[in-house]
């Protein structure tokens, strides 16, 4: 199955103020802002797909309870003998739209509702919030 992911993706390109407040990496100036697990949007093009990628996308833990990786990098430890499932991904390369002009990033970034970007120090023990541009 998909985890319940694409009722979710469903849900939010239907509605276009849920789609909106995706945050889009083509008009995010500051990348390493973003908080890991953020949910985010890119428009660009497909410029090269990469060797197909194996790996444990799913296993049963001791308490009868399947875990997924699929969405995410590894979800922590994975016990020793429990039951695994092997799932197969594409890493694709996507770079920004060849000739993209200026004005189409501001109006993007202007789509955009307003939030304060969280400032991460790499150590994960100290966050501050910066305030966004006005």
């Amino acid at each position: 199955g998909d985890w319940g992911v694409q009722d979710v993706m469903r849900e939010l390109t239907s509605d276009a103020d849920a789609f909106n407040a995706v945050m889009e990496l083509n008009s995010h100036s500051a990348i390493e802002t973003i908080a890991p697990n953020t949910l985010v949007r890119f428009r660009g093009l497909v410029q090269d797909m990469y060797e197909p990628e194996y790996y444990v996308g799913a296993y049963l833990r001791s308490d009868g309870t399947w875990i997924t990786t699929k969405y995410g990098e590894h979800q922590g430890m994975i016990e020793d003998g429990c039951e695994t499932v092997l799932f197969e991904r594409r890493v694709i390369y996507c770079v920004p739209v060849p000739g993209e002009r200026g004005w189409v990033r501001e109006a993007d970034a202007a789509a955009q509702p307003a939030k304060s970007a969280v400032i991460h120090d790499g150590t994960g023990a100290q966050e501050r919030v910066k305030r966004s541009r006005d």
